[in-house]
């Protein structure tokens, strides 16, 4: 350039910068800590341009707003450095999709793990053991890495099912339970299994909008369990409501991981949730309520 010579400046070094867009992601140590605490730039070699939160641009000092789940960072340094940023446990990309490539020969010994698996489990062998050797195989075998592995467990959900695992053998052991389940029953059951198929489907449709799916699930169990030894009924129907309704998280953005990655990156509002979420959810609770019973009758 013409200003070089004239000012006796020599370029010396170019590199390549980009910009990403990323979302943080559930697991992501920064949640919590500011962009400053967090030492960005110097542990990553890239730095945070632009913070936007629940359809909001955080334009005045963003770098020491504490980061939550589910922003939008514009990430900006070295093409390496971002890509590799990129592809960690901290961020969603949204600038490009991230998709791992395919390890096509190792799919047959996948598929008959698989298809074993479904047969000895069958021929009544226990779950556990069939899941563990499975597991051996596919890591031995190169299917999964064990880094892969290991990066694929949710700890959290882990120890948040482990917790509620004690709630609900508390509702059992102090008579919690029955005492739900005989209320549910005299006033239900006179209704009929659609009914009580209804009442169970609404609790978890309704309680999953606001606490983990996982934590819903195994909070009704035994609830649904001793409705059904109450009633005299197959809990097998019940137990299929609590599954359905538990993973019918349509209302809020913040019942369920993929609503509240939706929520950040498009930057909807929260009653954009509702106007679509709570009729899908009614329609859904409709239709389950009436098939659930004619599929997996409650009654003989």
């Amino acid at each position: 350039m013409g200003w070089e010579p004239e000012l006796g400046l020599e370029a010396l070094e170019e590199r390549k910068a980009t910009l990403v867009e990323a979302i943080l992601g559930t697991n992501s140590s920064l949640i919590g800590k500011t962009i400053r605490q967090s030492h960005f730039r110097e542990r990553y070699g890239a730095i945070i341009v632009a913070l936007h939160r629940q359809g909001v641009n955080l334009k005045h000092d963003f770098e020491n707003v504490p980061l939550a789940f589910g922003d939008v960072l514009l990430i900006e340094g070295q093409t390496d450095s971002v890509a590799r940023l990129v592809q960690t446990e901290h961020f969603v990309n949204l600038s490009e999709p991230n998709t791992p490539a395919l390890r096509k020969r190792k799919a047959p010994v996948a598929l008959g793990c698989m298809a074993g698996f479904i047969v000895f489990g069958i021929l009544g062998v226990d779950a556990f053991t069939l899941a563990f050797l499975a597991a051996i195989v596919v890591t031995m075998t190169g299917c999964v890495r064990p880094s892969e592995a290991y990066a694929a467990i949710e700890w959290r959900i882990l120890f948040l099912i482990a917790g509620m695992l004690g709630i609900g053998e508390a509702l059992g052991s102090t008579g919690g339970a029955a005492l739900i389940a005989n209320a549910l029953t005299e006033r239900f059951a006179p209704l009929g299994p659609v009914a009580l198929v209804a009442v169970l489907y609404f609790l978890a449709s309704f309680l999953t909008e606001i606490i983990s799916n996982n934590a819903v699930a195994i909070l009704l169990t035994p609830i649904a369990l001793q409705v059904s030894q109450t009633a005299g009924c197959d809990p097998r129907g019940l137990l299929v409501a609590i599954m359905f309704g538990a993973s019918a998280s349509f209302a809020t953005p913040v019942g369920y991981q993929t609503n509240t990655y939706v929520f950040g990156a498009g930057g909807y509002r929260f009653r954009d949730f509702l106007k679509i979420g709570v009729p899908l959810n009614l329609l859904m609770w409709l239709v389950a309520s009436l098939a659930i019973p004619w599929i997996w009758p409650l009654f003989p």
